[in-house]
């Protein structure tokens, strides 16, 4: 209606409680937000973070063992202009998700009557078993209880962060509430400039939104942040080494005295010694993540969002070994041993998660022109098998051929869907959660009744050819948590060699990814599980090819932050060319000759990808094994994961964000 006004909304989600289901419950709140607010424009990357105290009460004690959050932003257009309605919308999507809701009036005076008794210590995880403390007159005992208190975990957190109205971003003062709005509401949330964990998933979206309080860009506001993030760990390092050169001084003067050190010399009053931590979610650089499946969550963006998380678990750890010490295991609480046991286990991932992953090919159709087709699901669970053995990170099982010596036509569904879920259904019962498993698709109905028998990833390959509609595998997508990736592609089998007229190849396969990703976020599909294939060799001619596969970078810069990118080049005519394959020789389907040939082609562009982790995050193969090597070599020359220095160099942003 362009009579109506519209305000657009910038809204933080956060989610710390119920483990893998974190995820899940921010995709939930953004079909929410979609459908009481108005449609999404756009998402941020998704970032995981260490706990944040910044707004924890004046003397409780921080509790380190908080679980890790998942963050992110959706900016959406609302035709409701009144932001202090807006903020109430908010409050109630999160009481539907079960946080506690007093009046703000009556949270102060129970956090005082708390406090003041001692009882809100925050030594325990909040909101644990508490289900029941949204209901009306609950949210008292659960505060005294439960020890609820701001900056406790829960399900959902909804901040308003900026309201734009007529081309402005509203200012309102927390001081200025009309007398019939319950909540309090400040504009821009007066935490923004503080919270790294705000200011990258804002920086995603829109670096050069102005702040209209500080009259500077979020980027520029984020390297303010990130200046304070180095000065602030400089003096904890500066306080660490001072007071071990207390400790040793006082022991070395009272040698043979049995009084401890630490009773004759207050430590220093830091959050490292008062808290236990030496850097929180408000400095930290959180981990930008892409959602694999729910559960698995991989890294983006280089080593930077990975260290201060290391660092804090190391804190966590030494908090916990300190514990055991003065009182023995017993002394943990079953929550302080459950997120100790999990924080563990991600320090293990962390360390040893390669930027790379590997997808192996798993044809089912008898039109593959390569020695992977399996004719029976026995056969392909068992190549399946193998892949994973060999290091595959997921597993793409396809029943329609693409190549151009396949059978003219397209698949039958019936026929399609046969080849394709049983092997699905038996790799999911015989592998579980060992591997991730993609179907490879130009049908909805196939990725429909793919991912309802187990499959997490739809590799849509219709292109620029969809129709939309019920048929569009893209239409299953949205609204069902399923990552996706978005393949470029002109034509079909029948017709590619006649779809490879390009002004600028790179640029306009570029361009159609980046408006496909940006329509999916429209749809309320979050960035985190938006994949972009530039379908090498697919309606491309060699030169074409090898030219997209040079621009990996400005393909980058054009994709909406944070979308990785997928490569497919496996055994294609593209490497045969590359090779020096005779052009009679790239006529037909492969022979045992040229596909070794191809196989030594498609390790360089392996190698090539390897370097480029801030592009390329997965690469298609066949050849799992060979492909497994040439990146885990290329990381060993890069000095990826190298222990030597991970915790002591600065940070490189240059990964994260294309402008840096």
């Amino acid at each position: 209606d362009p009579g109506k006004e519209y305000a657009t909304a910038y809204i933080a989600l956060g989610s710390n409680l119920q483990g893998d289901a974190r995820l899940g419950i921010i995709e939930e709140a953004i079909s929410e937000l979609g459908r009481c607010l108005g449609p999404i424009l756009g998402t941020s990357c998704l970032y995981e973070t260490v706990p944040a105290f910044d707004v924890c009460p004046k003397g409780v004690v921080h509790d380190v063992f908080h679980p890790f959050y998942l963050n992110a932003v959706v900016k959406l257009r609302t035709p409701i202009t009144d932001p202090w309605y807006v903020l109430e919308i908010l409050k109630n999507l999160e009481a539907k998700t079960g946080r506690p809701l007093p009046t703000p009036e009556d949270m102060e005076a129970a956090l005082n009557d708390c406090t003041s008794s001692g009882e809100a210590t925050n030594e325990d995880v909040p909101g644990q078993g508490n289900k029941g403390a949204s209901r009306k007159g609950d949210w008292k005992e659960a505060l005294k209880k439960d020890k609820y208190v701001r900056g406790a975990p829960r399900l959902l957190d909804l901040d308003l962060l900026f309201f734009d109205k007529n081309g402005r971003s509203v200012v309102i003062h927390p001081d200025v509430r009309p007398v019939d709005k319950q909540w309090p509401l400040t504009l821009p949330h007066p935490r923004i400039i503080t919270r790294n964990f705000v200011l990258f998933p804002l920086c995603d979206l829109d670096p050069e939104y102005i702040h209209p309080v500080e009259g500077m860009s979020v980027k520029e506001l984020l390297r303010i942040n990130l200046e304070r993030r180095r000065i602030h760990l400089l003096n904890a390092a500066e306080e660490a080494r001072q007071t071990q050169e207390l400790a040793a001084k006082t022991n070395s003067e009272t040698s043979g005295d049995h009084i401890a050190c630490s009773h004759r010399c207050a430590p220093p009053a830091s959050l490292h010694f008062v808290h236990n931590y030496r850097i929180d979610g408000s400095l930290a650089i959180p981990r930008r993540c892409f959602a694999a499946t729910t559960e698995e969550l991989w890294t983006l963006g280089g080593d930077a969002g990975i260290v201060d998380t290391l660092l804090y678990i190391e804190d966590v750890k030494t908090h916990a070994d300190q514990i055991i010490k003065v009182g023995g295991e017993e002394a943990l609480s079953e929550v302080q041993r459950t997120q100790l046991l999990r924080l563990q286990r991600l320090e293990k991932t962390l360390r040893e998660e390669h930027p790379l992953k590997l997808m192996g090919i798993l044809n089912v159709s008898p039109d593959s022109f390569t020695d992977h087709f399996s004719a029976s699901v026995d056969e392909a669970v068992a190549a399946a098998e193998a892949m994973v053995t060999d290091g595959a990170d997921v597993v793409d099982v396809g029943g329609e051929a693409t190549n151009p010596f396949r059978v003219a036509g397209e698949v039958p569904l019936a026929v399609e869907r046969e080849r394709v879920v049983p092997v699905v259904q038996k790799i999911l019962d015989k592998l579980g959660n060992r591997v991730i498993i993609s179907v490879d698709t130009m049908k909805a109905e196939v990725a429909r009744d793919a991912v309802t028998a187990g499959a997490d990833w739809v590799n849509d390959q219709t292109g620029e050819s969809r129709k939309g509609g019920e048929g569009d595998p893209l239409s299953f997508v949205v609204g069902n948590s399923t990552t996706v990736v978005l393949m470029h592609k002109r034509g079909t089998p029948d017709t590619f060699d006649g779809y490879q007229d390009y002004d600028d190849v790179v640029h306009e396969v570029g361009s159609w990814l980046a408006s496909m990703s940006e329509a999916l976020q429209r749809g309320g599909v979050g960035r985190w599980r938006i994949l972009a294939d530039p379908g090498l060799g697919i309606s491309k001619n060699p030169e074409q090819s090898f030219e997209l596969v040079r621009g990996v970078q400005r393909i980058r810069q054009m994709l909406p932050t944070g979308i990785p990118q997928l490569l497919g080049f496996s055994r294609k005519r593209l490497v045969g060319w590359g090779v020096g394959e005779s052009a009679q020789d790239r006529k037909g389907p492969p022979t045992t000759a040229t596909v070794e040939g191809r196989r030594w082609g498609g390790a360089a562009i392996a190698a090539w990808c390897a370097a480029n982790t801030d592009a390329v995050t997965v690469v298609r193969t066949h050849d799992v094994k060979d492909t497994r090597l040439v990146r885990d070599v290329t990381e060993r020359i890069q000095g990826v994961k190298s222990t030597i220095n991970l915790m002591e160099k600065e940070p490189d942003m240059a990964p994260l964000y294309s402008f840096w």
